[in-house]
C-alpha cells in the first residue's frame, strides 16, 4: 500500500488517499488507530474526483475563499 497524500480533519483525526496493486482507497484515521476504508477500489479518476472534492472543502474551511480552496486543491491534485 502506497501513501499518496492526507489532509487533517476533526482535530485528530486524517483523510489519505492511498493507492494498493492499481486501485485507489479513501480511508479515515484517528490517532493511533487502525485506518478504516471511507472508500475502496476506485480507477485513477475516479479516486482524483473524490480527493479533490475532499481538499477543495477542506481548503475552503481554511482560506473561506472558493476560488482561493479550488486553486490550491488543483496543484495539490496534479501530482496524483
Amino acid at each position: 500500500m502506497k501513501l499518496l497524500d492526507s489532509i487533517q480533519t476533526k482535530g485528530l483525526h486524517k483523510l489519505v488517499l492511498c493507492e494498493d496493486c492499481g486501485f485507489y482507497s479513501v480511508l479515515s484515521q484517528g490517532v493511533n488507530r487502525k485506518p478504516t476504508p471511507l472508500i475502496q477500489r476506485m480507477s485513477r479518476e475516479a479516486a482524483k474526483a473524490c480527493w479533490r472534492k475532499e481538499l477543495v472543502g477542506y481548503f475552503f474551511n481554511v482560506s473561506r475563499n472558493m476560488r482561493d480552496a479550488m486553486k490550491m486543491a488543483e496543484k495539490r491534485c496534479s501530482s496524483i
